[in-house]
């Protein structure tokens, strides 16, 4: 009875960040300066600069270049400069911030996917959490001296992320 009790108590603090963080408004128009990765096991090869700026899979793509609108409970994306993918437009993408599961539209499939998403606060950051296939795929946005970055991280590869860094225009 007490480990159900902890579990509960524990998932309760880890779903429900304290109302005291701060969270920030990532509400702008952004432009892409950076994009780097780092793919050892452990991080300890260092960041590399890389082209790539799209996460496949993701809920959370902005490119070169988006149009973000934060409100307490969603995150939009739009105008999203996704110039590899073959269309004209991107389409809108709103991501609900309550930590349960919603779909969210692939903004890089030329189809109308869907994929399962959970995004929450913790700390300041929000962490967003897509289930594209049985592994899940872990992004975290947070503002870091005036710039958006983005990192997304690997299951199978703890120490290796992608990183991209905005700046608000």
């Amino acid at each position: 009875m007490i480990r159900l009790g902890a579990l509960v108590i524990f998932v309760g603090l880890v779903a429900f960040p304290s109302r005291n963080a701060q969270v920030p408004n990532l509400s702008g128009v952004w432009r892409l300066v950076s994009a780097t990765i780092n793919m050892s096991r452990d991080g300890s090869t260092g960041e590399r600069v890389t082209k790539t700026y799209l996460a496949d899979g993701h809920a959370f793509n902005c490119g070169r270049g988006c149009r973000i609108v934060y409100t307490n409970s969603t995150l939009t994306i739009d105008n999203a400069q996704l110039q590899d993918v073959p269309r004209t437009s991107t389409p809108t993408v709103t991501i609900v911030i309550d930590g349960k599961p919603h779909k969210v539209v692939d903004s890089i499939s030329s189809s109308a996917k869907t994929i399962d998403t959970v995004a929450q606060w913790d700390a300041g950051k929000l962490l967003i959490t897509s289930m594209n296939g049985e592994v899940p795929l872990q992004q975290t946005l947070a503002l870091e001296q005036g710039q958006l970055v983005m990192v997304k991280s690997y299951v199978n590869y703890p120490g290796a992320k992608f990183t991209l860094r905005y700046t608000r225009n």
